[in-house]
């Protein structure tokens, strides 16, 4: 069972009470990187406050990655050839902040202990634009630790033909520069 606490600047606080109190939490409507930063801030302090056994405690971080596609598609017109590129760059910076987060001494003090990561939950990966492939999201972020909520309208057998990636690949330069300057709109 997970209290479900909105990514906002007012759910920041309650994510750090809940998992003080050792309640398990499911951080929802992630939007963007600053957001996320607060949010395994939020979680890190909330374990290191808690005084029980860490190994009862769990969390998730919801990004809702295809709203990205859908505010920034909107912005970049219908010919951008950087259409449908922000919500996996975005979702793959995010698992970049998480591994950072999980290989710190900090945390790994924590896991000592036995606290388990806040785990990356990708959600509304059910594309909006119907150009886009239908598993667009789901295939492209299956990676270790993270979890990929699928809908009911996306094709199941993609949950059988891909196995968990150690890590999300990197960007070359030449794709970062375009995932800055789309990312830069979602600010």
């Amino acid at each position: 069972l997970m209290v479900k606490i909105p990514g906002t600047a007012e759910g920041i606080p309650a994510v750090l009470e809940m998992v003080a109190e050792g309640r398990n939490v499911n951080i929802t409507l992630i939007f963007g990187l600053s957001r996320y930063a607060e949010v395994m801030e939020a979680y890190l302090s909330g374990l290191e406050a808690y005084e029980g056994d860490l190994a009862h405690v769990h969390g998730v971080a919801s990004f809702f990655v295809s709203r990205v596609d859908t505010e920034i598609d909107k912005r970049l017109g219908d010919d951008h050839p950087l259409r449908g590129k922000a919500a996996i760059a975005n979702a793959r910076l995010a698992y970049e902040q998480y591994e950072k987060v999980v290989g710190s001494p900090r945390f790994q003090t924590l896991a000592a202990k036995g606290a388990h990561t806040q785990r990356p939950l990708w959600a509304s990966t059910g594309v909006k634009d119907p150009a886009y492939p239908d598993t667009m999201y789901v295939s492209e972020l299956v990676v270790a630790d993270a979890c990929v909520l699928v809908g009911l309208a996306e094709d199941p057998p993609v949950l059988g033909v891909h196995a968990p990636r150690p890590r999300v690949a990197p960007l070359g330069p030449r794709q970062r520069d375009g995932r800055d300057t789309v990312l830069d709109l979602v600010a």
